[in-house]
């Protein structure tokens, strides 16, 4: 199995009918888009994998951290972008996040499953005792200054 990432759930024709194109070649001519928004190949040969990948990347496209315990993919709406109402196009913050995440150390060996949980228990914190009367010091990093990381950590 080969996933594939589709970085923001958005594909220019050149990368789809590259896809559509591998997955006929390398595959059983169809792929599986996933929930990340991801595209998943069921059968490729791994002997195949480096000819696949050399033809991802001539379209702009890879298979970096598309599984384990990792940042998979950062989506945003289908009409980011394009949408003639829209505020402000996600699209820019989505690749920022992107490239601060890929092999960032830190999001490399992340918890299976419990990251909702987790999340939940920093807010439950900095709601708890954060500085939400204060713009500047309305931080996580602030907080976790005043109470000291161990403390901290335990709250969480």
């Amino acid at each position: 199995m080969l996933r594939i990432a589709i970085p923001y759930g958005q594909l220019s024709a050149a990368q789809l009918r590259k896809l559509a194109e591998i997955s006929r070649r390398y595959d059983r001519s169809f792929g599986h888009f996933t929930t990340r928004q991801n595209m998943q190949l069921n059968w490729p040969k791994f002997e195949e994998t480096p000819e696949i990948l050399g033809e991802l990347a001539s379209v702009e496209i890879h298979a970096i951290q598309t599984s384990g315990n990792c940042i998979r993919n950062i989506t945003t709406d289908e009409f980011a972008g394009v949408a003639p109402d829209e505020l402000t196009d996600p699209c820019p913050w989505c690749e920022v996040l992107r490239q601060w995440s890929t092999f960032h150390p830190e999001f490399a060996f992340l918890p299976r499953k419990h990251l909702l949980s987790y999340l939940d228990a920093l807010l439950r914190v900095y709601n708890r005792h954060g500085r939400r009367d204060n713009l500047y010091k309305a931080r996580i990093k602030i907080l976790v200054n005043a109470l000291g990381i161990e403390e901290f950590a335990r709250q969480v």
